[in-house]
């Protein structure tokens, strides 16, 4: 009997290579009955090139935990795995339909992606 499950992958993403990053998403579907649900954040990977995170990924590597993965399109990256989504950068989330609106503070994060998924 397969049942409905809603996997959170908030802040694992960032630290694990890319190949470890499909293999978790994949056995993450895999294991996913239809009506499941998935949410995730993630780099864009605009984020390794961006000046403005430039001081961030120093930070970042100073203290020995650097980001190894992003991802340029979480749509696409997502919906290779089955699952239909919907994904926003930090900036865009005044655009999206969390209840209650975001933060302020997350508006001005960026090149991150923020996703949901269904199956």
């Amino acid at each position: 009997m397969l049942h409905v499950a809603a996997g959170i992958c908030g802040a694992r993403l960032y630290y694990l290579p890319p190949q470890r990053c499909d293999e978790l998403i994949d056995t993450i579907s895999e294991l996913s009955a239809p009506g499941s649900s998935v949410a995730l954040d993630v780099a864009h990977a605009c984020f390794f090139e961006a000046e403005e995170t430039r001081d961030y990924r120093a930070f970042l590597t100073a203290r020995r935990s650097p980001y190894l993965t992003g991802i340029a399109n979480a749509h696409g990256w997502l919906g290779g795995f089955g699952w239909k989504t919907d994904a926003f950068q930090c900036e865009q989330l005044d655009l999206c339909d969390l209840v209650p609106p975001p933060p302020a503070r997350l508006l001005t994060r960026q090149h991150v992606w923020l996703a949901t998924g269904t199956r």
